[in-house]
């Protein structure tokens, strides 16, 4: 529970575990580089490569990590596209459009989605910093900052 942390320990732990999930991924794309893996998941052609525990265990734990992504983006979509009283048709219409686009193959929707969802994402970053811009210039008078930055 946050409620008893201070908000520049609050700010503190949430750059701190930024940089971290940062220099994670950093040291996932610079292994993937230099094994020159082509796969369509690479991580775990690798993790093969080192044992088979370790390979089936890597693979487990992607398999959790795509199931967990669908199931939050579905519950998403239908909540927020859908905003209807019977969920449940609404679920049913996000997974079958789900499923229609996974008839094209995951390298296909790779290929094609991944460098959209790369362009959205910076545009919606670029529009979160605008915004945070935005309030910041108009609460400031309101906000006290230390002198790192953080809200006091």
């Amino acid at each position: 529970e946050g409620k008893n942390y201070s908000k520049n320990n609050i700010n503190c732990a949430s750059i701190l575990s930024a940089v971290v999930l940062c220099l994670i991924i950093l040291v996932f794309n610079v292994v993937l580089i230099s094994s020159n893996a082509l796969s369509s998941m690479p991580m775990v052609k690798l993790s093969f490569n080192i044992n088979y525990y370790v390979g089936v265990l890597t693979l487990i734990c992607v398999l959790f990590a795509i199931y967990s992504s669908i199931s939050s983006m579905a519950f998403v979509l239908s909540k927020s596209v859908f905003k209807t009283s019977n969920g449940f048709k609404s679920n049913m219409l996000v997974c079958g459009v789900a499923y229609i686009i996974s008839l094209f193959g995951f390298n296909k929707i790779v290929e094609f989605l991944y460098p959209i969802i790369g362009v959205v994402g910076i545009v919606f970053c670029i529009i979160i910093y605008i915004k945070l811009l935005k309030l910041k210039g108009e609460n400031q008078h309101t906000m006290q900052y230390n002198n790192n930055g953080f809200i006091k």
